[in-house]
């Protein structure tokens, strides 16, 4: 049995206005290749041995050949990539091929996704991945699964990264890692609490660490919004973990909403990397739940940002910080 992983290309928003200049979206959007998210790999490594697995990263210019044997076509989508995916899903089913499509897209948008396919996962992939398998080799693939938003991060297997590190055509050297999944806020233009549950699953510690001593590269990005959260269950989680990374000797990148961001203090912040400044990618995302009133008048966007600005200024400027 073998089943072929597809990332469809995604469409760039500003790509997609022809009439754009061709430098200016270049400048604003970048021009470089990453591999796929992790959801492939990760269903990859819970894959049993007797299945061949296959990546086509159409994303990387991987040639899409619908006349391939393949016994299952599992499409891993964001919305961006959603045209894309239904331009694949149809291609493959047109020859005859049995196609299932899982991710963000079709976890929110079930009905028009299974207008493409023969099945749907919605939410986490996990728990129902080996049940799908077992389904389409007996010929009794359903419609819908629904992998649900509970999954414990404790069972999260070390994603599969050898499909896409003996490929060419990626620009982008730094290796993602999930270290927690959900999120307890209702932003009105974030799909994360509703793909990923609006309770924050929190990955052991340990089992990051065991992760990161496989990795390629040492420039990480940890792959959750909430590490900076002001709640005292996460500040004591992401405390352990920066403590238990700093030996590792990485570059780590993280992402934090607006939300009081800036109380996490500095020497959370410069457990990261006591040499190296840390590279946080701060949201604003004015006029929504908890960043409501972000932007506006008065630039209270920067107000809110620029406490954390100071927070990773090198630590020669910003002098050792003050034991607890």
């Amino acid at each position: 049995m073998k089943v072929t992983f597809i990332y469809p290309r995604f469409e760039k928003f500003l790509e997609s206005i022809p009439d754009l200049d061709r430098e200016l979206v270049d400048h604003f959007l970048g021009n470089f290749t990453t591999p796929p998210s992790l959801g492939i790999p990760i269903l990859a490594a819970l894959t049993p041995p007797e299945w061949e697995i296959e990546l086509v990263d159409d994303n990387n210019g991987d040639m899409v050949d619908y006349s391939a044997d393949t016994d299952l076509v599992a499409i891993n989508c964001f919305t961006p990539q959603a045209t894309r995916a239904m331009e694949i899903a149809d291609g493959y089913r047109a020859a005859g091929k049995t196609v299932l499509m899982g991710g963000f897209w079709p976890s929110t948008m079930p009905r028009e996704a299974l207008e493409h396919c023969d099945a749907v996962n919605i939410g986490d992939g996990e728990p129902t991945w080996r049940k799908i398998l077992e389904d389409a080799r007996n010929g009794t693939l359903r419609r819908k699964y629904n992998g649900g938003t509970r999954y414990d991060l404790a069972e999260l297997p070390i994603p599969r990264r050898d499909l896409f590190y003996a490929k060419e055509g990626y620009d982008w050297h730094e290796d993602i890692v999930q270290v927690a999944r959900g999120c307890t806020y209702k932003c009105g233009m974030c799909a994360i609490p509703t793909h990923a549950g609006h309770r924050i699953r929190l990955r052991p510690v340990h089992k990051i660490v065991e992760e990161l001593e496989t990795l390629k590269f040492d420039d990480i990005y940890l792959a959750d919004d909430t590490l900076f959260f002001p709640n005292k269950r996460i500040g004591e989680w992401s405390w352990d973990l920066f403590e238990a990374v700093r030996p590792l000797e990485k570059k780590f990148f993280v992402a934090s909403t607006m939300a009081r961001s800036h109380r996490v203090g500095r020497r959370r912040l410069f457990l990261l990397h006591p040499k190296r400044r840390p590279q946080i990618d701060q949201g604003s995302r004015g006029g929504y739940g908890p960043e409501a009133g972000a932007r506006g008048p008065g630039g209270e966007a920067g107000r809110q940002g620029y406490p954390v600005l100071r927070l990773v200024r090198p630590r020669a400027r910003l002098g050792r910080p003050r034991a607890r």
